[in-house]
């Protein structure tokens, strides 16, 4: 049986139409649509460890029918499979949706591997794989990736990293897949590229996110990254339904139209640790946090941030508290604003009743409107020009937002997360790196109202709630993102302290917002530096320049003035990160590609930082090279 090695100069043209025979050279790798079986979702690797890898394939049955499938593997020392070290047999079934992972053991630590599979007289292109090193590690190079909906646009960013030739592993830190159907996000540039999703309805059961993932992984580009170095991977909210949460989601209809959350999170759980090669739990599908140690050089600790532990989102339109005023009612006719907590103990408290306040702002400061007939004439829908309602920003950020009972990853998982940075400094290890896929930097959107016509802003305003959301809560300078690491901020200090504790070279990289950026950051109590952050953005997701209509303007420019901890912010650009960790420092190449419109396309920097470790074992500010 010929085997076939995938490289980046191998032509992808076949499967640009979605062909289900890919011709390398004069070989056929897959099989002809009459076969027993196809390889058609190529071959994959995960989780590395220093002696132990798992690889993935899918053997696709030619008919629904099929009971089983005998699936040969092979791990080898050569790409073309002649000196096999591993090999053994397994069964695909419709148990498992046709795929097979196999954690292959008693490897060497710090070695390249290459893996294929063979059904009967069918076989698997040729994957290339790596264990982790051990001891003193010299270097390390990563992707690191988020954000890729099919429908949205060409993963173009999968293909540039798969043509890093020195590539030990790629982080992909959520967002592999989107829930939506056809008609959602990305809908338009779906429409246009031949790429909408199937099923074209919203997932929500186990078959629609098998079907969807099946959609991915035909993608050549995807398939080529997965055939180069093994990944490591956790999930965003995309995977369920956005914002989702230990008990539900924004995009779960809670009217039943869409199932019980529980068993939507049991579909897509499983659907996940099927088609990913990651190591699954024995038990809980849900608690996918684990670490991987680099030798001496690096920790990779990977949290789960969405379903073992995280509390219902703060939604600015239901829990945004507005500023009141008690009131004295002792004489119904006649209330009193009470200004001074000395009064207030004064009055029996039956006769107190608080009052939504509204403010005039025609002389440009805010004055409270305390004449009780004033504001009771008024009608809330429809105030008068230079009359608000104030939000009582320091209540809802101390007391809502704010809350120490928070919980993004859950007291069990923080509990883990600070065993395992003090266990890599007890070992002396030099980087701390934590993937979390939610951005960890204060984030606030700057108000851009200076930097527009007026005449455009109304029209964007007009043209997008969403839109018209963000521009007002970065008028008055709150959070933009309260499904970030910003709505939990009790959580991410209690990180924080760890860090502190453990003298931790922290290093923290990010994904979900849709853009790069490099962050300092910073604790509340004293202001200093505990770690830096590298945020990437999509891999194809729109970015949130285009989200916002705003690919003119210097809108990365504005957030870094409007953001004490951002050194760096890039609101349009596609790509991903090329994280470079030696022993002396930490570099972070931000990668680009030019178009994810069209396949043909050119990668390039845009901007590169390095961190070194401090001499007091903390990391040191960020410099950009």
């Amino acid at each position: 049986m010929t085997y076939l090695v995938w490289t980046r100069r191998q032509t992808l043209a076949s499967f640009l139409a979605g062909a289900s025979v890919m011709t390398l050279g004069t070989h056929a790798a897959l099989a002809t649509s009459d076969a027993a079986v196809s390889f058609d979702q190529g071959v994959a690797s995960g989780d590395p460890l220093n002696d132990r890898v798992i690889i993935w394939t899918r053997a696709t049955p030619s008919t629904p029918s099929a009971k089983s499938i005998d699936v040969t593997w092979m791990v080898a020392t050569d790409p073309e499979l002649k000196t096999v070290i591993r090999s053994g047999d397994i069964v695909a079934d419709a148990d498992t949706d046709y795929t097979v992972k196999i954690d292959v053991d008693r490897l060497t630590p710090g070695t390249t591997y290459y893996y294929g599979f063979k059904s009967g007289d069918q076989s698997s292109i040729i994957g290339r794989t790596k264990t982790l090193p051990s001891g003193n590690v010299s270097s390390l190079k990563i992707a690191v990736l988020s954000c890729s909906n099919y429908q949205g646009a060409f993963f173009n960013t999968y293909r540039a990293m798969s043509e890093v030739e020195d590539l030990d592993l790629s982080l992909h830190l959520g967002d592999y897949i989107y829930e939506y159907g056809s008609e959602g996000f990305g809908a338009e540039m779906g429409e246009r590229l031949g790429r909408l999703h199937m099923p074209t309805h919203e997932i929500v059961s186990l078959d629609d996110y098998r079907q969807r993932y099946a959609q991915y992984r035909t993608d050549p580009d995807l398939q080529a990254l997965h055939a180069h170095a093994p990944m490591i991977a956790v999930w965003d909210d995309h995977e369920t339904a956005n914002n989702s949460w230990t008990d539900g989601a924004q995009n779960h209809a809670e009217d039943g139209s869409e199932g019980e959350w529980d068993e939507r999170k049991k579909a897509f759980t499983r659907a996940y640790h099927e088609w990913l090669p990651l190591r699954s739990p024995s038990e809980d599908l849900s608690a996918i946090q684990r670490s991987f140690q680099i030798g001496s050089l690096a920790s990779i600790v990977m949290l789960e941030g969405r379903l073992t532990g995280r509390n219902e989102q703060i939604d600015y339109a239901k829990d945004l508290p507005y500023v009141e005023t008690p009131f004295d009612f002792s004489n119904p006719d006649a209330p009193i604003a009470i200004t001074d907590e000395a009064t207030l103990k004064t009055i029996d408290p039956s006769a107190v009743r608080t009052i939504k306040t509204p403010f005039d702002l025609s002389s440009g400061t805010p004055v409270p409107i305390l004449d009780y007939q004033q504001i009771a004439a008024l009608d809330p829908e429809n105030l008068p020009a230079g009359i608000q309602y104030l939000p009582n920003k320091k209540k809802f950020l101390d007391e809502i937002v704010g809350a120490d009972a928070r919980q993004l990853l859950g007291t069990e998982q923080e509990a883990w997360l600070g065993e395992e940075l003090a266990k890599s400094k007890k070992a002396g290890t030099t980087w701390q790196i934590v993937g979390s896929p939610i951005m960890m930097t204060r984030y606030k959107f700057p108000d851009i109202t200076e930097m527009l016509p007026q005449e455009r802003l109304n029209g964007l305003m007009s043209a997008s709630r969403f839109v018209r959301g963000f521009f007002q809560i970065a008028k008055l300078g709150l959070p933009a993102n309260l499904d970030g690491w910003d709505g939990y901020p009790a959580a991410r200090e209690r990180i924080y302290e760890m860090a502190r504790n453990q003298s931790a070279n922290l290093i923290v990289v990010a994904g979900d917002t849709h853009l790069f950026a490099a962050n300092e950051l910073k604790s509340t109590g004293d202001g200093k530096r505990v770690a830096v952050e590298f945020a990437t953005t999509a891999v194809s997701a729109t970015t949130l320049g285009k989200i916002f209509r705003l690919e003119d303007v210097d809108l990365g420019g504005a957030m870094v003035e409007a953001n004490d901890e951002m050194r760096f912010a890039n609101t349009n650009d596609h790509g991903g990160i090329l994280l470079t960790l030696t022993p002396t420092e930490a570099r972070a190449d931000y990668i680009i590609v030019d178009t994810v419109e069209s396949r043909d396309f050119k990668s390039s920097v845009v901007r590169s930082f390095v961190v070194s470790p401090n001499e007091d074992g903390r990391v040191g500010p960020l410099r950009e090279v």
